[in-house]
């Protein structure tokens, strides 16, 4: 709720000083303000819509002193301390705060954000492209929307692997196909559209199969209740 750019700015500058994620940072951040509406947590001064407010939390959870020792474990492991439901509005997947995406109005994205290995990673999954590109119904969600998904979650992987900036999504024409041409060209490897392709779908298997050795369940691949 904090709508001054100048406010905004200067909470990005001091997540930056303080080695913060500005995602993580602002999620958790809106959680425990509705937390202070709802009486669950006491901050009186922490309210929606209060730039200094921001920049107060932001300097607390870099020194981990007062609230911010609880907001620095982020809104997952805070709410499972404040309890009284409030997981259920806590912007996170997995652990990991929502980007600024509505997945509610953009169905792909709200796949591809619950099902990453990562939690709601919008690098990870980049399945708002589909919703956006007028090509499928934002407001729907089907076979289509499946396979969106997945797509970008394949390309990112190559993307990742390759260390290409996700901001060259769109200068491709044909991303597998120039992708294994970059990639022979460099290491001489004999390698085609169709290998690469598999070799993504291997890449996100393994960050799925490391998290279920490490504990993580299906009921894990869901978005927070409110949405």
């Amino acid at each position: 709720g904090v709508s001054d750019p100048d406010d905004v700015f200067a909470a990005s500058a001091r997540c930056d000083q303080l080695g913060l994620d500005t995602i993580s940072a602002g999620g958790t951040i809106a959680w425990a303000m509705e937390c202070v509406e709802r009486g669950l947590i006491d901050a009186p001064w922490l309210r929606f819509g209060d730039g200094p407010a921001l920049l107060r939390a932001l300097d607390l959870i870099g020194a981990r002193t007062g609230l911010g020792e609880l907001l620095a474990q982020g809104s997952r492991r805070a709410a499972e301390i404040v309890g009284e439901g409030s997981i259920a509005f806590a912007p996170q997947v997995k652990g990991l705060e929502l980007p600024g995406y509505e997945p509610r109005t953009l169905q792909s994205m709200a796949l591809g954000l619950a099902v990453n290995s990562r939690g709601a990673d919008h690098n990870r999954s980049g399945a708002y492209e589909a919703d956006l590109s007028g090509e499928h119904d934002r407001l729907d969600g089907g076979p289509a929307h499946v396979a969106a998904a997945v797509g970008t979650e394949d390309r990112a992987a190559v993307m990742d692997s390759m260390i290409l900036c996700k901001f060259l999504r769109g200068v491709f024409d044909d991303p597998f196909t120039e992708w294994a041409a970059l990639l022979a060209s460099v290491t001489g490897w004999d390698l085609d559209a169709a290998e690469l392709r598999t070799t993504a779908r291997r890449i996100v298997l393994a960050k799925r199969v490391f998290n279920l050795r490490e504990g993580a369940t299906a009921a894990d691949d869901t978005l927070p209740r409110r949405m």
